[in-house]
């Protein structure tokens, strides 16, 4: 054989050999693009589902929030709607006429003040001096009537070793403790 076959010879064999490995390179090119694009979708689904997934969470825990905020809100607005009715309340019984204040508070004072008791003096409001003479009377205490300032209605009864509240704003606050649920519930039934 020729110098010249055996170059030819020499460069169709490298030609050859060169072709397959860049057909090889290629085919592992295109096997590796595949596999990229393979994980590249399989990151975007991950980033997507993972993202899908916060953004829940975080609807949900805004939602969640915003919902305590509007119970807040309304529950701050029944509390300031039943305090309005206890102070509009009060207000009424505060203000009863002479005749149905004297009636009621001996009524109620009868129930609940204990029988026997020993008397030393009754404080009672400016406002309703004569008023306050009229339940002693009914209820058969002679102890002096003692004006006080901070009485806005009522009496407290004061012995030598104690002090029987029986002031209005006293009975309401008891009247209130023990009724506020039961009203709260009429008032705001759904």
């Amino acid at each position: 054989m020729s110098l010249q076959a055996i170059i030819e010879k020499i460069k169709s064999d490298s030609e050859a050999e060169a072709n397959e490995i860049l057909a090889e390179a290629e085919k592992r090119v295109s096997e590796i693009r595949q596999e990229t694009d393979r994980k590249i979708g399989d990151i975007k689904a991950g980033f997507q589902t993972e993202f899908k997934k916060k953004s829940e969470h975080y609807e949900n825990v805004t939602l969640s929030l915003e919902k305590q905020k509007a119970n807040l809100a309304v529950q701050t607005e029944k509390r300031r709607v039943l305090d309005e009715v206890f102070s509009e309340a009060l207000s009424s019984v505060l203000a009863l006429s002479s005749s149905d204040y004297v009636s009621i508070l001996t009524e109620r004072y009868k129930n609940i003040l204990p029988k026997n008791i020993e008397v030393v003096s009754v404080l009672s409001p400016d406002h309703r001096q004569s008023e306050s003479s009229e339940i002693l009377k009914a209820l058969g205490v002679s102890a002096p009537l003692v004006v006080s300032a901070r009485l806005k209605g009522g009496l407290v009864f004061v012995g030598s070793d104690f002090e029987f509240d029986l002031s209005i704003e006293k009975l309401f606050s008891e009247i209130r403790s023990s009724s506020e649920i039961e009203i709260a519930k009429n008032l705001f039934q759904k």
